[in-house]
This record gives C-alpha cells, structure tokens and sequence, in this order.
C-alpha cells in the first residue's frame, strides 16, 4: 500500500472508532 492510502484508511479508522465510542458514551447513562 501506498503512504496516502494508509493515512486514508487510519483516518477513516479513527473517526470510525470516535464515532463508535462517542455513541457508546451516549447510551450509557453516567452514574
């Protein structure tokens, strides 16, 4: 793979995983 083709697919990864986590953090009520 290419170097612009692994900042692309960590990017995606990374907002992915923010995603998933800030959704996470919002479906369970905080204590």
């Amino acid at each position: 793979m290419n170097g612009m083709g692994c900042q692309a697919t960590a990017r995606v990864m990374g907002i992915g995983l923010n995603t998933v986590l800030r959704h996470l953090k919002n479906s369970v009520p905080n204590p």
